[in-house]
């Protein structure tokens, strides 16, 4: 700031009878402006409101204000209406340094669009004990400012080296992360205009590197942008590798058109599906099980091509749950809404097969899917059913999943049991619980437990089985179901412990019987494996040449003395004349560590 103008009256909303400022500390009462307050050494007076739109200015923000700063006495120090050919004053809000003082920075980001205030300034917060052209030393400082406008910034990595600035706001507050699929448009200009690379409307992986030595930058952006958002991005020399040169400068300019939803469909733990949302929903709710549902299968790829048989496009109609259509698609539906429209890619063929859309024995790396949920019905809202009804719907989904569980579609049944156990616990939970309606939850527990075994899940078996024996320590099935879990963790002396104590309870049971034997022979297995992996490791330890002597000697060389004290020279000596490094300590650790180990049993499990 260095010069004085005058205010023209109907030009400035700033007008010269508010010109003249009190103290600094003023007796009068003022309510507390809401938004961003002052910090100390700041006083705002609210001249004229601003935008009804309740956003503020921030860091690195670029704003366009007018302003008018008079000393105490209101003496006019400058005014850009006068002093900058009428034009606005054009700074970055906490810049590196400072593009105007600390008060004024600090004062235009508690500001509201168009709005116009009274800032008086501490020294401290203005030009201190320096002073300035027209301004004394240590003078309170009175600014009144309209804030015209900003442009919002936003330094990408913290140092400067990609600012990215908004040209054009986007919709809503969804923000793209890393993984995740957009359409995005972008072109990259030099310092000297040249159009260096331009794409349009392509669709881009978060965090992928196809955009080169700047995908660093252009994924950094986009997790910033909104959707329908345009921005520019300035890049320094230092945002480039040394070998780019050509990009230093350069501006970035993106349109984000689309953020896909993405979600991961989780069946057993485990990520069975990635789903991409090309259309949303418009229902209220997802799809219910047991619900009644319309879909449409556009396409089954591997990613680039048809899959051999595929008979579509095609509608199917099938009841949630039922295992009508293929595990993927019956696990997908339950995540969509009517009126959506998806890609469903699977990593796992065996859940892709679907004999109505001629897809029998699927081969592919991956299974890609395109549908549309076109119909839904409401289904049965549990939330809403009584007592008895719900125990009557759990009961019913319950026979479902025993007769996918004889089909082989050990997932999708795991899926029904896991539903009617919740069902059941929310029913305990209220109080509702019926003596026939614990019997469900035992026989769910049971029956997960069998799918978990069949899935390859023994520590999901193993927990389910302790929910049930938690109730019921001495349940024969559960104990024989985690038996056959301990048994596949290579836990022998569990699995046995638990087989022992059913055949305590019925010495003739057979399947009791059969299953504690392939223990048993599992257990000597493992330790006979480890005795051997034990013999391998002992004989691969390479001994100096004096310790295999004093091995051939026996158990009594390693107790006798005058072996304890080999001479350096014996012990360096080799079979073919040359040295070893092997010295007397080392004779002694491997002579009586090895053959003191060599002699014990492996042990048992």
């Amino acid at each position: 700031m260095s010069d004085v103008e005058d205010i023209d009256e109907g030009e400035d909303k700033i007008r010269p009878e508010e010109q003249h400022i009190e103290g600094f500390s003023s007796d009068e009462e003022e309510e507390e402006p809401e938004g961003p307050q002052c910090p100390w050494g700041l006083k705002k007076k609210l001249i004229e409101e601003g935008d009804a739109e309740r956003v503020y200015p921030k860091s690195q923000d670029e704003v366009s204000v007018h302003y008018v700063v008079q000393l105490k006495d209101g003496t006019q120090v400058y005014s850009t209406r006068q002093n900058n050919d009428g034009k606005p004053k054009t700074f970055v809000l906490e810049n590196n340094p400072r593009d105007v003082v600390c008060g004024l920075d600090w004062g235009v980001q508690t500001m509201r669009k168009n709005e116009v205030a009274e800032f008086t300034v501490h020294p401290k917060l203005a030009y201190d004990d320096y002073g300035a052209p027209g301004v004394p030393k240590n003078a309170t400082l009175c600014f009144k400012v309209e804030l015209l406008g900003w442009v919002t910034k936003d330094d990408l990595f913290g140092d400067q080296r990609a600012v990215k600035t908004i040209v054009t706001e986007g919709l809503g507050e969804e923000r793209a992360v890393e993984g995740q699929e957009v359409v995005l448009s972008w072109k990259l200009t030099s310092r000297g205009g040249k159009t260096l690379e331009e794409r349009g409307n392509e669709e881009f992986t978060v965090g992928s590197p196809v955009f080169g030595p700047v995908s660093r930058v252009v994924s950094r952006a986009v997790t910033r942008m909104a959707e329908g958002e345009r921005a520019t991005v300035l890049l320094s020399r230092d945002c480039v590798p040394s070998d780019e040169r050509r990009y230093a400068g350069a501006t970035l300019e993106l349109y984000l058109s689309r953020i896909f939803e993405c979600r991961d469909v989780v069946l057993s733990g485990d990520k069975v599906l990635r789903m991409k949302v090309l259309k949303k929903g418009t229902g209220h709710h997802v799809a219910r099980d047991a619900a009644h549902a319309k879909m449409l299968v556009e396409s089954v790829t591997d990613g680039n091509v048809l899959l051999p048989g595929f008979s579509g496009p095609k509608i199917l109609e099938f009841t949630i749950g039922d295992g009508e259509v293929c595990d993927a698609l019956e696990i997908a539906v339950l995540t969509m809404k009517a009126g959506e429209r998806s890609v469903v890619t699977s990593r796992r063929p065996a859940l892709c097969s679907e004999p109505e859309l001629g897809l029998t024995n699927v081969d592919a790396r991956q299974v890609v899917w395109t549908v549309e949920l076109q119909e839904v019905d409401e289904g049965t809202d549990t939330t809403k059913l009584s007592p008895e009804n719900l125990a009557v719907f759990a009961a019913a989904r319950k026979e479902v999943g025993t007769q996918l569980f004889k089909r082989g579609r050990h997932a999708l049944a795991l899926e029904r049991f896991t539903k009617v156990t919740s069902l059941v616990d929310a029913l305990e939970k209220n109080g509702q619980l019926e003596p026939q309606t614990l019997g469900l939850r035992r026989t769910c527990g049971l029956n997960a437990a069998a799918c978990l075994l069949k899935t390859g899940d023994p520590h999901g078996a193993k927990a389910a089985c302790d929910v049930v024996l938690s109730r019921e320590p001495s349940h024969a099935k559960a104990l024989y179901r985690r038996a056959s879990a301990f048994l596949a963790l290579s836990h022998y002396t569990a699995a046995a412990q638990d087989l022992n104590t059913i055949l305590r309870q019925d010495s003739q049971n057979a399947e009791a019987r059969a299953l504690l034997a392939q223990v048993r022979v599992a257990q000597k297995q493992y330790a006979a494996d480890a005795k051997a992996a034990a013999s391998r490791m002992i004989a691969s330890t390479a001994l100096p040449p004096v310790a295999a002597s004093v091995s051939s000697a026996g158990a009594e060389a390693t107790t006798d003395p005058k072996t304890a004290t080999l001479t350096k020279e014996s012990a360096r000596e080799t079979q073919d004349g040359k040295t070893s490094p092997a010295g007397p300590t080392l004779l002694k650790r491997a002579s009586s560590k090895f053959l003191t180990c060599a002699a014990l049993p492996c042990g048992k499990v």
